[in-house]
């Protein structure tokens, strides 16, 4: 089984589990329109209402879900590429004629085939969730904010 095929049937593995947490298998590609539709909104002619205040906290904290799961899975795979990469260098470790630990490490992936592709992987996953992980917490404050709007503009606090 190559690395790609392994990785993919962990994701299942991880895909399943969610489906028997009773978590949605999909993303609901209208809930992705209206988010972007209120994260592009132009707030210098801002006349919402307090309900569609309270719907467009909804909406993103729905969206803000879709960008947890994404980042759960960039970071699931990551730890698996990092295990697998431990359990394929961990024996030729000994063998690197480097100063430090990290060389080491770069010596042993980099003489192996399948320890570089995890590696390769594993740092894929890492620059998608520096991109992604700061702007489910935007999506989410925006989310409160809309939420604290709509109680204000009803006058309760």
């Amino acid at each position: 089984m190559t690395v790609d095929e392994e990785l993919q049937k962990t994701l299942k593995y991880l895909d399943d589990y969610e489906a028997k947490c009773w978590l949605p298998t999909s993303v609901n590609e209208n809930t992705v329109n209206l988010a972007t539709e209120i994260l592009n909104t132009d707030f210098s002619s801002f006349t919402k209402t307090p309900d569609e205040c309270a719907e467009c906290s909804v909406i993103l904290a729905q969206y803000a879900f879709n960008l947890q799961r994404v980042i759960n899975k960039d970071k699931s795979q990551l730890l698996w590429a990092d295990e697998r990469i431990n359990k394929i260098i961990a024996p030729r470790m000994k063998q690197q004629a480097a100063y430090n630990y990290n060389e080491r490490r770069s010596g042993a992936i980099s003489e192996d085939v399948v320890a570089s592709r995890l590696l390769k992987i594993k740092v894929e996953s890492e620059l998608r969730l520096s991109r992604i992980e700061s702007l489910y917490f935007c999506v989410k404050n925006l989310s409160d904010k809309y939420s604290e709007l709509a109680k204000s503009l009803r006058g309760i606090r």
